[in-house]
């Protein structure tokens, strides 16, 4: 080869090293792009599948197991309503509930930590109208959830932990304070399962986070506590051996609440006590302490505390042993006082005064047993639907009751119309979810076989008279104190006795004086007393206080009159009526009166005894329920034809009814529904016993022109009927009397008041009128209501004077009628006082005498009614003339004074 023809090879390796540079700097810059390409790529794809969780997870990576749907859903929501759907959730407070602002935050509490009670609540509450709970910090229900919910709790789980690296605190994260802000109902617990007030200093309060929450955004919030009760039977102060395995009746384990709400979930029932507004609270409390921390543990003592008195209202206090309280009894203070007095004044040893205490002490206590008590209110139910047409229960009062119960005991002082008013008063507290009270009864109704069983239902038997026996009162007393202290609600019927007038009898002081004594040793609770109303459309005892209006001796209870109860079964007596009045509290009651709620003297215990039992009666009186029986009885006796036609006798009941209507009474159910129906029930149930005589016995054969004439001798036991709904009519009747008294067609207003002022006076021990109004005020008033009717009519010219009309008169007299039958008994007890000289006379003696007097009048027709001469009349109105000064013809001033004003009274009959 030529030379010229070898290759430059200087040129060939410059260019094949430039070229090798170029190739590798492009394969650097690829290698360079590749990189970033898959950054971008991996970037792009890690925002995508971020955005995406975002998607899944409905914007927010917060999502807890506490939180269940508004409304269970699927399968497991299916079993859980079924599972819940027979607990009976008590309307208590819901209305309140339901009335909350629209962006309250609502949040229910309850004692303990318990599942079992959040799914009852998130399961039912919003079927029954009630914001159900769906949160419930620091719990989980994985089961319960829905599947995308379940996806979106294992993404959340995921997201907040490789992403967000957040906290797994529902607290920390503000979901708590987030889901109330946006409408979701929560439910917290008190109290932590082993808890300590350390350990919650280390966890976020939820109280606490409320407090807060309502600080910085002025939200509404509501806390409601709620109550859970698996039985009925109160808290005891030891535990039983199946209390260890199954956990004790009012907190039980799981098991023994599947088993409960399986087997007996009628027993069972939630409550709702009051809701608490913590913006007030708030408020009411920051000047103790402004830090949030120390506000929520003040928070949380007093919805504990309302909880467990709410608890303790419904069930009872703890049930302690007969022999602790009667040790607790025997060693009050002041008992033991008195015992070493009267030791040394009677010569005897301290253990012989302390056995005389310990049988005045079983004499009188009851012996509580739940069971018995569960069994007693089964059987009263029986017979209430087998015996009578049901208890028909007003129950308006019941949540004001409940929520002032919070504050002391309930004392519920009824009317006394039948042996069986204490059973009806058990019964409808028990139903009702209210503590059964302790009930105050006569000793008499302490024989075997009911004394035994009725202790075991809380009944405690008194004397009828403490006279002369001091250590008995004080062991009574000390006994009383025992029950109050220990938040035992009571029963006593302020009358003392049944009534066998039909009428209220006159207050009993006695008992109202111990318990003023008692809430002056403990002035930190209150006392609640509670008129109820208890009426009959007829009472089984009706031959009985037949028997002893007109004079008869009264049969003494005991075992053999148990056998001929059976008797009764073979008729019906109509509905039961039970009517709850506003309760009064003691303390306010002083305020009102201006006395001091620490000691009183002797005098101004009296007063307030005086004017706590005028006001309790009168809220009764006001509380009647007028029944079509009384109605009937009422225009019955309250006209002079004998013979009467159907028509006449409806006509003169519309009168009475519109009458009744003006002033907003109270009817019956049945008077609402089909009044003429059932007058003409009544009338045909009158016509079976003889109380009418006429041919026809259905409703369906009576026609307006079907006549009738009323029994004589049943005059008396249809006025028990009568006088059911008397009060009603009474201040009317007083004023029509005062008007008929004037014998003029037209008279001045200011002519009447001394009049009626006096019938007033005459009949202070027949009606007890409200204690805050004047005679002249209910003067006025029926005035008014007489114009309105049309009875009088106003002078066109001269100021208060009135012109009876035309029609006006007639129905004057059909108002005075209520009178007539007292204005004759208080006449012929007049005239025999006026008569018969002083002398010491036996009262039963005395009672015989005048009703001889007045049954001699009767036959020479110088009196007209036979239920004129009752025995509780004219016991009303010896007392009456006694107080007065009319004790015998030698009181020649005091008979003057009533014989210029008994004379006209008794003509006001003879028109």
């Amino acid at each position: 080869m030529q030379f010229s023809e070898r290759p430059d090879f200087a040129k060939t390796w410059g260019q094949d090293w430039a070229h090798t540079r170029v190739r590798h700097h492009e394969d650097g810059w690829s290698k360079k792009t590749s990189r970033m390409s898959r950054f971008l790529f991996f970037k792009n794809t890690w925002q995508k599948i971020k955005q995406g969780a975002k998607v899944f997870l409905d914007g927010s990576p917060n999502h807890f197991a506490c939180e269940l749907p508004e409304k269970p859903v699927g399968i497991p929501g299916f079993f859980l309503k079924k599972f819940f759907c027979r607990i009976e959730l008590s309307t208590l407070h819901t209305q309140a509930i339901r009335s909350l602002p629209p962006d309250a935050c609502v949040v229910y509490v309850n004692k303990f930590n318990n599942k079992f009670e959040f799914l009852f609540s998130n399961a039912c509450f919003f079927e029954r109208n009630l914001p159900g709970p769906v949160v419930a910090p620091g719990q989980k229900f994985l089961i319960l959830q829905p599947g995308k919910r379940l996806l979106q709790l294992a993404g959340s789980f995921i997201y907040r932990t490789i992403f967000a690296r957040s906290s797994r605190h529902d607290f920390k994260n503000q979901y708590f304070e987030n889901c109330l802000l946006t409408g979701k109902p929560a439910f917290i617990s008190l109290i932590e399962t082993h808890d300590s007030y350390w350990s919650l200093r280390k966890k976020t309060d939820p109280l606490q986070a409320l407090i807060e929450l309502q600080s910085r955004t002025g939200r509404p919030v509501f806390i409601i506590p709620q109550l859970f009760f698996y039985t009925k039977r109160p808290d005891a102060s030891g535990q039983k051996l199946k209390d260890l395995f199954l956990g004790p009746g009012q907190r039980p384990g799981i098991l023994r609440k599947i088993i409960k709400t399986l087997g007996s979930p009628e027993e069972m029932f939630v409550e709702l006590s009051e809701p608490l507004d913590l913006a007030a609270y708030i408020r009411k409390h920051e000047s103790f302490s402004p830090y949030p921390f120390h506000l929520a543990m003040m928070l949380r003592r007093d919805l504990l505390n309302q909880i467990t008195r709410h608890r303790q209202n419904t069930t009872g206090p703890v049930l302690k042993s007969y022999e602790e309280i009667k040790q607790n009894v025997l060693m009050d203070e002041e008992l033991q006082t008195y015992m070493n007095r009267y030791a040394k004044r009677r010569n005897i040893s301290s253990n012989s005064a302390r056995k005389e205490a310990v049988n005045y002490f079983d004499e009188i206590a009851a012996k509580y047993r739940p069971f018995i008590m569960k069994l007693a209110v089964r059987v009263i139910q029986w017979m209430s639907t087998t015996l009578f047409e049901g208890i028909s229960v007003d129950i308006k009062r019941l949540r004001n009751i409940k929520t002032m119960a919070m504050n002391g005991s309930v004392i519920y002082v009824p009317c006394h119309r039948s042996h069986i008013d204490a059973l009806v008063m058990l019964a409808t507290t028990y139903t009702n979810h209210l503590s059964p009270p302790h009930i105050f009864a006569g000793k008499n109704m302490a024989f075997w076989p009911m004394g035994p069983l009725l202790r075991m239902i809380g009944v405690f038997f008194v004397r009828r008279s403490f006279q002369g026996a001091v250590f008995y009162t004080r062991v009574f007393s000390a006994y009383i104190a025992n029950l109050i202290e220990e938040g035992c609600h009571l029963n006593f019927f302020i009358e003392g006795t049944r009534s066998r007038s039909g009428k209220l009898l006159q207050p009993q002081l006695g008992m109202l004086t111990i318990l003023t004594d008692v809430f002056q040793k403990n002035l930190e609770r209150d006392m609640i007393f509670v008129p109820v109303y208890i009426g009959y459309d007829q009472v089984a005892e009706e031959k009985e206080y037949l028997h002893e209006i007109l004079g008869g001796k009264k049969k003494p209870e005991n075992a053999k009159q148990l056998l001929n109860f059976g008797k009764l079964f073979k008729r019906r007596f109509g509905k039961i009526y039970v009517k709850f009045t506003d309760p009064i509290s003691l303390k306010g009651l002083l305020t009102q009166m201006d006395l001091p709620e620490g000691e009183l003297t002797s005098k101004q215990k009296n007063q307030v005894s005086r004017y706590l039992g005028l006001r309790i009666m009168s809220q009764i009186d006001q509380a009647t329920i007028v029944t079509p029986q009384a109605l009937v009885a009422s225009a019955l006796l309250n006209s002079d034809r004998p013979i009467r036609s159907v028509e006449n006798l409806l006509r003169q009941i519309d009168f009475y009814m519109a009458h009744l209507n003006y002033k907003q009474v109270e009817l019956s159910e049945s008077l609402i529904i089909n009044p003429r129906n059932s007058f003409l029930h009544i009338l045909s149930q009158d016509a079976q016993k003889n109380v009418i005589d006429t041919v026809q016995t259905s409703p369906r054969d009576w026609k307006d022109s079907d006549t009738f004439k009323v029994n004589k001798n049943r005059r008396t036991m249809i006025e028990y009927y009568k006088n059911n709904c008397i009060v009603h009519f009474i201040p009317t009747a007083f004023a029509a009397v005062t008007i008929l008294y004037r014998d003029a067609f037209q008279f001045q207003s200011a002519d009447l008041f001394p009049d009626n002022n006096f019938l007033t006076d005459l009949f202070q021990f027949e009606f007890t009128l409200d204690p805050d109004r004047s005679s002249d005020y209910h003067l006025r008033k029926a005035i008014k209501a007489f114009i309105d009717d049309a009875i009088l009519s106003p002078h066109p010219t001269l100021p208060e004077t009135y012109t009876i009309t035309s029609p006006g008169y007639r129905k004057l007299i059909d108002f005075a009628a209520f009178l007539f039958p007292f204005i004759e008994a208080y006449w012929v007890t007049f005239k025999w006082l006026s008569q018969e000289p002083k002398k010491n006379i036996d009262p039963k003696a005395r009672l015989k005498k005048i009703t001889n007097f007045g049954e001699h009048l009767l036959k020479t027709r110088s009196i007209n009614l036979v239920e004129s001469l009752s025995v509780s009349k004219i016991e009303n109105a010896i007392l009456y003339f006694n107080k007065s000064g009319l004790r015998g013809v030698e009181d020649a001033e005091v008979i003057q004074f009533y014989e210029d004003r008994m004379g006209p009274l008794k003509k006001v009959l003879d028109r």
